[in-house]
């Protein structure tokens, strides 16, 4: 090759000017390298059956066939163009109408896509987010990643200082590796534990009991007078061994009043109807969920104004709940897992849902988080006809908007009647209602919680809209009028419900261990002045002496008759007055079962008129 100028001039020019590759088709840009060109055509129109080993072990014959190869194709081309079977040249594959139509389709694809990223030019961000998945990082991950450069500039110049610029160097040094903490490891799983306690608490009671045997034995001790006090720091009537509530099946409530109650279940509801629904739980209900947060709005949507529509409603209101950074039932949250989740900014409608649905929502931010981007997209995104005629109160945060659908907008508009502090959707739920109860002669609310029934049947005395609770799914699907459970319990008990659920045992107040909610009303019922005790229990903070006697009472009369014996394990022995004075200041006290989940129908602090029945 180096003599080439010399030997083959010729050659040697057409190799400068790219004799190396042609093209075999009219169209340019497709020069393609000569040895795969003679691959396609001379030694493809060449080839026999077998290969040259199958045509003859004769050095000569093979010599005069390989010498005669280019005639041969020659001449075999030709006659394939005389009997016309030879190939038409096709046109470009990147101009077929399907990879064209693709092409496209992935443009689209790369503009959604960059849509979804959160843009860092438009919004004021306070914490690091990631801008595909928008997760906000948490202070570990945000402090790694704004000092990596720092941190690994002093690691660089320690390794140089010991291991290379120092008086013995170390050209063998392992460099370590600096573990900084990413956006990645914040999808870590990690193991929770049992909050259960039910080993511990079975091994420290046989401990703690044989203690007191030996103890017994070898002092003047009476167990009776020991008794008296509160043998562990939570005692175990009222907590688990780790200081957790004691949980009670709050259901059973309503299926035993269901049970009370004749002729409390419905088919029809007349007159003009207004249908309330607890947002979280409606959310709850998807089984499938759309691949955006724009395609979860219009689902969700869609949903909300379906049920509407099926019990022929003219208004739907879509309550949602508050999360303030600091509340009663974060206790109650912690145990359904609502910490060590991601929490997520949502920016725009393109913006891919989380995979772990489940998870993302159980983070009371992440919540607030998508009922604000619910609002948004439903007031100025939604196509009116979505709504069908059906007027939609949205409650988010502390205010209310009403949705209405013009000819071609989605008008939005504030009701500050119905401007609300309330944490919980249950009482705001009732709010509705009672504002609605202006307007509409029947009001349906649909939610799974027993609470929202208890708070409903007390809400009931200052109601005067008929009131009809929807709760179940598929065949255990029903609709409960609330003035045949009024009519059938009566006023007192109808005030009393409220408090007897929180003493008994709800999300943020303890039960009696084996004390549940079928066996706690019977009692209660056969005495009057339970229900009076019941029906004030909660109207002040402080709670009063005479009150305080008749729970005392009724706690007795919960766990049987004076001076039963028999085995009994730890748990199944009835509180004692240590208990109530809060042993170690770390249980609830009858005292501290106050107006934590009770809601008054009378008096209210808030400012608002709304939370007033």
């Amino acid at each position: 090759m180096s003599c080439l100028d010399e030997t083959h001039p010729y050659v040697s020019f057409n190799i400068a000017t790219n004799w190396t590759v042609q093209r075999q088709s009219n169209y340019g840009f497709s020069s393609v390298a000569c040895d795969q060109t003679i691959e396609q055509t001379l030694n493809r129109d060449s080839k026999v059956k077998g290969g040259l080993v199958g045509i003859t072990l004769n050095r000569g014959a093979m010599h005069r066939w390989i010498l005669g190869q280019a005639e041969r194709a020659a001449i075999m081309r030709q006659c394939e163009l005389m009997a016309n079977v030879s190939d038409i040249p096709r046109d470009r594959k990147d101009l077929d109408k399907t990879r064209i139509k693709s092409d496209k389709d992935a443009v689209v694809e790369v503009i959604h896509t960059i849509d979804a990223f959160v843009n860092p030019f438009e919004n004021d961000h306070t914490e690091l987010v990631h801008l595909a998945s928008g997760k906000v990082a948490t202070n570990a991950v945000a402090s790694d990643m704004t000092n990596m450069f720092e941190r690994g500039e002093k690691a660089a110049l320690d390794f140089m200082n010991t291991k290379v610029l120092c008086s013995k160097p170390d050209i063998y040094a392992a460099i370590k590796k600096t573990n900084l903490k990413t956006f990645s490891q914040m999808s870590t799983k990690v193991n929770s534990k049992n909050r259960k306690g039910d080993v511990v608490a079975v091994k420290n009671s046989k401990k703690l009991f044989a203690k007191m045997l030996l103890i017994a034995r070898s002092r003047d001790v009476d167990m009776k007078e020991v008794l008296q006090y509160s043998l562990r720091p939570f005692p175990l009537p009222l907590a688990t061994s780790d200081g957790n509530l004691v949980k009670t099946a709050k259901s059973k409530l309503l299926h035993l009043i269901e049970n009370r109650t004749t002729d409390h279940l419905v088919d029809r509801i007349e007159g003009d109807k207004v249908l309330i629904l607890n947002a979280m739980a409606i959310l709850q209900t998807i089984k499938i969920i759309p691949s955006t947060f724009g395609e979860l709005a219009h689902k969700l949507l869609v949903m909300v104004v379906e049920l509407a529509v099926k019990t022929k409603a003219k208004r739907v209101d879509f309550v949602c709940d508050r999360y303030p950074a600091q509340s009663i039932k974060d206790f109650e949250r912690a145990i359904r897992g609502e910490r060590g989740t991601q929490l997520i900014k949502i920016y725009s409608s393109l913006q891919k849902v989380p995979r772990q649905w489940k998870k993302f929502i159980t983070a009371g931010e992440n919540k607030e988080e998508l009922i604000k981007f619910l609002f948004k997209s439903w007031s100025e995104e939604c196509d009116p006809q979505l709504l069908r005629g059906v007027e939609v109160f949205i409650a988010h945060e502390s205010q209310c908007h009403q949705l209405v659908a013009l000819t071609n907008t989605i008008a939005c508009h504030e009701v500050e009647d119905l401007a609300c502090d309330h944490e919980e959707a249950d009482t705001r739920m009732l709010a509705h209602a009672k504002s609605a109860s202006a307007e509409y002669s029947s009001i349906i609310i649909k939610s799974p919680d027993t609470d929202v029934f208890i708070i409903a049947v007390n809400a009931s005395l200052s109601i005067r809209a008929d009131l009809y609770f929807e709760t179940g799914t598929k065949d255990k699907r029903r609709i409960i009028s609330i003035s045949k459970v009024k009519e059938n319990l009566g006023d007192l008990w109808s005030a009393a419900l409220i408090g007897f659920h929180s003493f008994t045992g709800c999300d943020t107040t303890s039960a009696f261990f084996g004390k549940g909610k079928s066996s706690a009303p019977k009692i209660a019922m056969e005495s009057e002045e339970y229900a009076l005790a019941f029906s004030n229990l909660g109207n002040e903070l402080d709670v009063p002496s005479s009150m305080k006697a008749v729970l005392k009472t009724f706690v007795c009369h919960l766990y049987g008759a004076e001076n039963q014996r028999g085995k009994f394990d730890e748990e199944l022995l009835p509180p004692n007055e240590d208990c109530q004075n809060g042993a170690n200041g770390d249980t609830d006290t009858i005292e501290d079962v106050d107006s934590h989940d009770t809601y008054n129908p009378v008096d209210s602090d808030s400012d608002s008129s709304v939370t007033e029945f």
